[in-house]
């Protein structure tokens, strides 16, 4: 009795002591879904995480969790869930600690902006610093570069004094200038340039606002742009705002494509929400450092609703499991071949009553043309074709006698003029082919 008593006991204190340290292990790490991309020559899923081991003395420690055992990720559809197979697990190391962000404000200031697109950036930007999205927190810098071919660009001015400040620099700048023209990529380059000089070792956010006119025709300055773009890592992130009247949106979509950062995007009139939400913060919090691939096994990707669980298991067997939904309604995440096209039912409804609305209104034109048509081939006659031998007609309405040459509608036995037949059909007395 005495030896089941104390096995029992150490079997209990066994059992205890894995439960403290698995809830241990789950209380240091840091594991969450950051962004999910579909990726569109795999064909795959890129769910991207922050996955980190928060240390006794507070600082972040990348975990070391490029084993797909260790993940388990389901997706469900419509209620139908089933396990993905992980194709690729990748730990972005270069990302640990950035835990700082840089918003670095570009602003285009060339005539063609003048006309709509500045001031409309203006309020975008104050409503950011009316909303201490962008000042307010120790972890984060504002910067603000205005641009056209007399400010190229590439020494801009921290904000400190929130809107204010960036209206007294504005007019210190621009001068209240708008009659340059503006080069975009010599611009750009020059801000990427000075962003690796003083934003080391931080989340670099460039919002750039422009019209889309100012892009560089010349096959050198579009090359040397791309490039660089292409070589950025992940802690930089650009944003595109289109303002006023855009032109080379395609242009403005690729140079946010080229970038490494998966959260890059062309907007057209406005942030992207998840700028405010989740970039304009300045939490301290970390970045995401690790990216899963899994694949659908799929020709296409519909922009149905997609929910994706990832279940991380530790090394004493810890779970930790986190819930992302996917909505892949861009042109990025739609990897259905360009020739399909899939319409809902509001979209098949309103084509289908725009093609009867069509065959409506063609059938009323050509129902009435169709009939004088027809009347004018059967009924109308010049006299001379139709007159007996021997007979004179008189008109029933003027009484007097039709000419050989006058044109005359015959219905049946009853002859008269085309022209007291129009008189007679005006005031509703007359008779056509149907009548008769």
């Amino acid at each position: 009795m005495k030896k089941y008593l104390i096995f029992i006991l150490c079997t209990g204190f066994l059992l205890l002591r894995l439960t403290i340290n698995a809830q241990s292990e789950r209380g240091r790490i840091i594991f969450d879904v950051e962004s999910i991309v579909a990726n569109e020559k795999e064909k795959e899923i890129d769910l991207f995480l922050s996955a980190y081991n928060r240390q006794s003395n507070g600082d972040l420690e990348g975990l070391v969790v490029a084993n797909p055992e260790r993940f388990t990720i389901t997706e469900t559809i419509a209620g139908e869930t089933k396990r993905m197979p992980i194709q690729e697990v990748t730990y972005i190391s270069e990302n640990v600690g950035y835990t700082k962000n840089v918003v670095y404000l570009m602003i285009e200031v060339s005539e063609t902006m003048n006309q709509k697109g500045y001031a409309a950036s203006k309020n975008i930007i104050k409503e950011l610093f009316m909303s201490n999205s962008l000042i307010g927190n120790e972890n984060q810098q504002v910067r603000v570069a205005w641009f056209n071919e007399k400010i190229i660009g590439g020494e801009s001015l921290q904000l400190r004094n929130g809107y204010k400040d960036f209206v007294e620099k504005e007019q210190a700048v621009t001068e209240g200038s708008f009659s340059q023209k503006a080069n975009l990529n010599q611009s750009l380059l020059r801000g990427v340039a000075e962003l690796n000089e003083v934003a080391t070792n931080s989340k670099k956010i460039v919002l750039l606002f422009t019209d889309g006119r100012s892009v560089s025709e010349q096959e050198e300055e579009k090359a040397a742009l791309m490039g660089t773009l292409a070589n950025l890592g992940n802690d930089f992130q650009v944003y595109i705002i289109g303002m006023g009247n855009v032109m080379n949106t395609a242009v403005l979509e690729t140079i946010c494509d080229t970038t490494s950062s998966p959260r890059d995007s062309y907007n057209k009139g406005k942030l992207p929400d998840r700028v405010i939400t989740n970039l304009l913060s300045g939490k301290n919090e970390p970045i995401e450092n690790l990216k899963i691939s899994v694949n659908t096994h799929k020709e296409r990707l519909g922009n149905e609703t997609r929910k994706y669980s990832v279940e991380y298991r530790g090394e004493r067997q810890s779970k930790v499991i986190k819930v992302a939904v996917f909505r892949p309604s861009s042109s990025l995440a739609d990897l259905r071949p360009e020739q399909l096209v899939e319409l809902s039912f509001q979209k098949t409804l309103m084509i289908g009553i725009g093609i009867i609305l069509g065959f409506l209104g063609l059938f009323s034109i050509a129902i009435p043309l169709f009939n004088q048509f027809y009347f004018k081939h059967n009924h109308v006659k010049k006299y001379s074709d139709v007159k007996k031998l021997g007979i004179t007609t008189s008109d029933p309405l003027t009484m007097q006698a039709i000419e050989d040459d006058e044109m005359v509608v015959v219905m049946g036995n009853k002859i008269m003029s085309l022209e007291t037949w129009k008189y007679l059909r005006k005031n509703g007395q007359g008779e056509t082919a149907k009548d008769y």
